[in-house]
């Protein structure tokens, strides 16, 4: 048996910059998202925030709670437009399939998103929109130019006024029957065909 020597091998020597700064055109946060979940996680969602801020210091950058200000469902509901960014940023997503809710509809390929960038509008106001996920936490962070008298540690006036809408919007009273498909969602569908089996003149079966 031959001994090998040092002489036999190549050693290659790769730097990685994890934060990206090294390379030119617009600002990616996905290396810093990929460096975290790869290492240490003692809080993420605060080294985001700040990695954001250093990216964007023109900027105000708000964390926003995704359970009660559903950003990205308001724009669905056709409130605000939300259009992917995979130009200026990366994306982690994941390509599932969703069982049909009703009887004798077909299923489809859905797409679920641990990190994403979005251009969002509304109200003739752009925004920056990222939703991250990181193991079982997931977090949004809004970016809007600072406006008047605005830093980078204070809110935004402009911000805060979508939110308020969302807030509203999430939490009106809306007619439905909450059904478990791994998590609970209202169906407001499935309210209207339980109409459908009570008479006109006769009450209401979840009145």
């Amino acid at each position: 048996m031959a001994e090998a020597t040092r002489d036999d091998f190549t050693f290659i020597d790769r730097t990685i910059d994890p934060s990206g700064d090294g390379e030119k055109g617009p600002p990616q946060l996905f290396p810093k998202y990929g460096d975290l979940t790869s290492a240490k996680l003692a809080n993420p969602i605060l080294q985001l925030l700040e990695d954001l801020r250093a990216k964007y210091p023109e900027y105000v950058v708000t964390c926003v709670d995704p359970n009660s200000l559903a950003l990205l469902a308001f724009a669905f509901a056709g409130h605000a437009t939300a259009t992917l960014d995979i130009e200026t940023d990366s994306v982690f997503r994941m390509r599932t399939w969703q069982q049909p809710i009703r009887r004798g509809a077909t299923g489809q390929l859905t797409e679920a998103r641990g990190f994403a960038k979005y251009q969002y509008r509304w109200a003739d106001e752009e925004f920056i929109l990222y939703c991250v996920v990181i193991g079982i936490s997931s977090v949004q962070y809004v970016l809007k130019e600072r406006g008047p008298g605005e830093g980078p540690l204070s809110h935004s006036a402009v911000t805060d006024a979508l939110l308020a809408q969302v807030g509203l919007w999430s939490h009106k009273e809306r007619k439905g029957i909450y059904v478990y498909d791994l998590g609970w969602r209202l169906d407001e569908g499935l309210y209207e065909q339980t109409q459908k089996l009570v008479s006109p003149a006769g009450p209401s079966l979840l009145d």
